[in-house]
Order: structure tokens, then C-alpha cells, then sequence
């Protein structure tokens, strides 16, 4: 053969090889051209999924209100399911998505969700379930193009965290109000045996002292563990400081059955929101004082949370009164205000509901304000008594009785006002009774009642992860 002849016919050959080579690199960027394309399908999918996951995770929390721990968990984990399928708009069964769940495995679960659903693994709790994970089983995005590339479909899921945060406003302090007392003016928040004739802390007639026994059910914010029973000293003095660190609810009626804040404690749910609470028959008077001065376990007095002091003893407490909270109608309506008589005159005689708020909402952050349950009873009872709860009232603490005997006081103090001693008695001076200013809810800002005890927004179901 002819070399020329030679040299064309390896030229036929190249170019063969040159379009078996261009045929087969174009499928393989058509292939991954369309790949592209897949994935992006599949990551509009994954944050279908993210919302999905997000809003069932949210539904079930919520369905842990007013539930035993069991229920809680059984309803909680059916809504996560039902809502899930139905913001996919999966062409499943409720059968077949069912089954899907409970395949599920949720292989980076954190240590601290303990509680695993039966429904499924991918949907744990924290101990006493104010925290929720749900991790949703994978779902299975067809590819349109990168079969060419041998892949037929992407798997994608979703994880979420849902906790449960008690409004810093909803947590109740653990005095009693019996529902005589409801209404207006000033009471007694806590008595004891002494200070004896001065009203309206004039010691015990009816065998407590206006203390609740309210337990612990453990908060992940506030780092309380759960205590339940046992010595209440401890855990009395922490909800002076801060408030219950649970939420509670408020009974239906009069008559209802008791719902036991010890044995919604004890089942385990956060959210139970109890409303039966037990009255202390001690007067548990270092208590009071670790609970507004000293501070307990790491937290602060409630009295010291404040940079507007006086120095009782020792102790700076808290030395703004009421009045200060007044907006500028506020202020037009009840006049110059300088001592606690006239501020609760105001609020009893002078200030009508159709006035409207007076108050700022500066106040929801003061050391003083706080929410104390009113029973329906009329009485606190005798003895250890069960009380159900009509309604929280929102109260402001008022004055604080110092080392008293059957006589007097070391000291009397009304914030705002001077303080004048009064001497007698030696050894530690402490706070052994308070009273308080009850304010009507028509004269706070409606954020501020609404986010009390016993208020659907005392609680914020909120998404950590």
C-alpha cells in the first residue's frame, strides 16, 4: 500500500475514534448537566423537609399541654406523624407512612433526649419532655437524569429540636391567696407568728402561713433538676427568687378534680400544667429571707435584682417603689404619690378599669412584680391543704417585715419611702413576712397579663435546631 494511502486511512481511523470519544464525554456532561439539575430538586426537597419537620416538631410539643407523661408522648409523637405526611403531600397511607416512622433511625440523636416515642425512634424527648426532636424518615427524590450516571434516586431528611421556654413572666411565686382576698388593695403575702397587730400581717389564724409547696419539675433554662419530694426549704427559696419553673394551669371550676402539682411532677411532663397546688404548715422563715435577699443554689435573691438599693442589715435590696411605674396618665390620675396608702388608694378609689393602663411595661421586668395564684376557696384551710387555683394575680411586693418580735419590727420597710428602725432584739436580722399591693390586670399592658401563669402565652414553643 501506498505510505500516502496509509497515512489517510489512519486519519479515518482517529477521526472514528475522535467521535466514539466527543459521543461519549457529551454523555457524561449531559449526564451530569442533568445530575445537577437532581440535586437541585433534591435540595428544594431537603428544605421541604426542614419546614416540614420544623412545623410537626412544633404541633407536638404543643400536644403535650395538660397531658400525662404517657399521653403526651403518645399524642405529641401521633401529631408529629399526621402532620408530616400531610405537609409532604405524600401519595402514601397513613398505614405505610406509619411503618416509615417506625423503620425510622435517628443516628445522631443528642444523649440528652432519653425518652424514645414507641411510635418511633426518630421522635424523642428530654426526661421530662420540654424538649422534642423529630428526625424525619427519609424521603426518595426520583432522579430525572442521573440514571445516566447509574444514580436512580436521592434520599433526603430533616431534623429538628423543638423546646418549650416558660415566659420569665409565667413563673408563680409560691404564696397563697385565698379567694377572700381577691380584689384590690394590700395583703398579706406571707405572715408568721410574729409580727402580732400589724396588719395586714397580724400572724396566723388559720394554722399556715401563705406558703405553697410548689415542686420542681426541672428546667433546662433555669438548670433546676427535678424535686419533687423530700425538704421543700431549698426549693421554696428558689421559687421565691424566680418563680415555679413549670408551667401551671388554672382549674376549670370550683369543683374540679384535683390535678396535683406533686403528681404531675412525679409522671414527668413538663407541660402538664397542674393546678392544684398544697399549702406549708411551717412558717420557714430563712426561706423567705434566701428567697428575696440571700439567693440559694446560685440564684439571686428576687429583692437584689435591682440597682435602685437600699442597704437593710447588711443587705441591698430593692428600693423602687410602685408609683415610679407610673406612665404619665397614670401619674395625672392618681396625683403625687409618695407612700404605699396613696398608691393603693388610687388603685381602690381614684383609678376606674375604663381608665385603661397606667402601668409601663418596664414593670414586667422589676424586682417586685410577680404573679401569686388566687384559689377558689375562701380559705387557705387548716393544716396541709389542696387547693385548686381560680386565677394568678399580679401583685407588686410591698413591705418587708425585719427581725419581728410580738411587739414590733428591727426594721419595717416600704420601697420609696424612708426607713426608720425601730430596734429591739439581737442576733441575725432577716425578712420574716412581706405584704403586697394587688394590681388590677385593666391596668397593665395586655402583653404583660397575657403572658401570666395560666395564660396560653406564659409558654413559646420555639425551634433550637
Amino acid at each position: 500500500m501506498h505510505l500516502r494511502t496509509v497515512r489517510r486511512q489512519l486519519r479515518r481511523d482517529e477521526r472514528g475514534t475522535s467521535i466514539v470519544l466527543v459521543a461519549v464525554t457529551m454523555v457524561v456532561i449531559v449526564g451530569f448537566a442533568g445530575l445537577a439539575v437532581d440535586l437541585a430538586n433534591a435540595w428544594s426537597q431537603r428544605r421541604q423537609d426542614q419546614s416540614t419537620v420544623d412545623t410537626a416538631g412544633v404541633a407536638g410539643a404543643i400536644f403535650t399541654a395538660e397531658r400525662t407523661k404517657a399521653q403526651a408522648i403518645a399524642d405529641a409523637s401521633g401529631e408529629v406523624i399526621r402532620i408530616s405526611k400531610a405537609s409532604l403531600s405524600l401519595a402514601v397511607s397513613d398505614t405505610e407512612w406509619a411503618t416509615a416512622w417506625a423503620a425510622c433511625q435517628d443516628l445522631d440523636r443528642p444523649t440528652i433526649f432519653t425518652v424514645i416515642s414507641p411510635a418511633s425512634p426518630c421522635i424523642s424527648f428530654t426526661a421530662t419532655l420540654q424538649r422534642l426532636r423529630v428526625n424525619l424518615p427519609e424521603v426518595a427524590v426520583t432522579t430525572a437524569f442521573g440514571g445516566v450516571l447509574g444514580i436512580d434516586e436521592i434520599a433526603t431528611s430533616a431534623a429538628a429540636e423543638i423546646e418549650i421556654f416558660l415566659d420569665p413572666g409565667g413563673g408563680a411565686m409560691p404564696f397563697g391567696m385565698p379567694g377572700l382576698a381577691g380584689g384590690d388593695g394590700e395583703i398579706c403575702l406571707k405572715t408568721g407568728s410574729n409580727p402580732n397587730g400589724i396588719p395586714p400581717c397580724d400572724g396566723p389564724t388559720i394554722g399556715n402561713f401563705a406558703f405553697l409547696d410548689i415542686t420542681e419539675f426541672g428546667n433546662l433554662i433555669l438548670h433546676t433538676t427535678q424535686t419533687c419530694t423530700g425538704s421543700s426549704n431549698t426549693r421554696l427559696a428558689r421559687n421565691i427568687a424566680q418563680g415555679a419553673d413549670h408551667p401551671i394551669g388554672v382549674a376549670p371550676s370550683a369543683t374540679s378534680v384535683f390535678k396535683l402539682d406533686r403528681d404531675a411532677c412525679l409522671d414527668g411532663n413538663f407541660n402538664a400544667q397542674p393546678y392544684t397546688l398544697t399549702t406549708e404548715t411551717g412558717n420557714m422563715a430563712s426561706a423567705l429571707h434566701d428567697g428575696f435577699v440571700d439567693g440559694v443554689s446560685g440564684v439571686a435573691g428576687r429583692l437584689t435584682n435591682s440597682t435602685n438599693t437600699i442597704t437593710i442589715a447588711g443587705n441591698a435590696i430593692d428600693d423602687t417603689p410602685l408609683w415610679d411605674y407610673l406612665t404619665a396618665n397614670g401619674k395625672a390620675i392618681c396625683g403625687s404619690i409618695s407612700d404605699h396608702d396613696a398608691m393603693v388608694d388610687c388603685l381602690q378609689n381614684v383609678w376606674q378599669p375604663s381608665d385603661g393602663v397606667i402601668f409601663s411595661g418596664t414593670i414586667d421586668d422589676a424586682a417586685r412584680f410577680g404573679w401569686v395564684p388566687l384559689f377558689w376557696d375562701l380559705t387557705l384551710g387548716t393544716g396541709t391543704s389542696n387547693l385548686n387555683i381560680q386565677e394568678f394575680r399580679p401583685v407588686f411586693i410591698q413591705t418587708t417585715f425585719w427581725k419581728c418580735t410580738s411587739t414590733g419590727c428591727k426594721y419595717i420597710h416600704d420601697p420609696g419611702e424612708p426607713l426608720t428602725p425601730f430596734g429591739g432584739g439581737g442576733g441575725s436580722v432577716k425578712v420574716e413576712a412581706s405584704t403586697s399591693i394587688q394590681i388590677p390586670f385593666a391596668a397593665l399592658p395586655d402583653e404583660i397579663v397575657e403572658n401570666g401563669p395560666g395564660k396560653p402565652g406564659q409558654l413559646t414553643y420555639a425551634i433550637i435546631e
